[in-house]
């Protein structure tokens, strides 16, 4: 059972929290990437995306998202990359693959996460590539129709982690 999405950019940190709160013993939930679940032993979720083109990126993602959301066993984490969140989009399905789930947004100014991507992934490209991409219409629309917001631009770790773990957990 798909217990919250994740959404947001890329290098906001979808992975990053999903995997350090499900670390955690009082969190109930398994983490997955989408990206990984759509990734083949021979190749990532890019070369997938390269090799088959947008429409089997988004089936695959789809199917990902069906899997997870059939297994009563777990509760699960999921981060929806960049890749999937954009092939949805293209292929007019922004909302059928997202609405029956809880769905977060995590946030971060452009121009701070452009310093992140440099210094963490050493992603030289431009601020318009990053606007063009990452924050176009589309994707702003999908970031809002979230049922929660978390814009993590000024926190610190810890600030971001108890935020997160107050919004997707607040049982815990």
């Amino acid at each position: 059972m798909i217990a919250w999405l994740l959404l947001g950019p890329t290098g906001v940190g979808k992975s990053h929290w999903g995997k350090e709160l499900a670390r955690q013993e009082d969190i109930p939930f398994v983490f997955v990437d989408l990206d990984e679940w759509i990734a083949t032993p021979e190749a990532g979720a890019e070369a997938f995306l390269l090799q088959h083109g947008w429409a089997q990126f988004w089936a695959r993602s789809y199917q990902g998202i069906e899997a997870l959301a059939h297994d009563a066993n777990q509760r699960y984490l999921v981060a929806i990359g960049a890749g999937t969140q954009m092939a949805s989009v293209l292929m007019g399905q922004t909302m059928c693959l997202y609405q029956p789930y809880p769905a977060l947004t995590l946030w971060c100014e452009p121009d701070i996460l452009l310093k992140r991507l440099r210094h963490f992934r050493q992603d030289m490209r431009t601020r318009e590539q990053l606007i063009n991409l990452e924050f176009n219409a589309e994707r702003l629309q999908l970031y809002h129709q979230a049922q929660a917001f978390l814009d993590v631009t000024t926190l610190s770790e810890q600030q971001c982690f108890s935020a997160l773990k107050a919004l997707i957990y607040p049982d815990g």
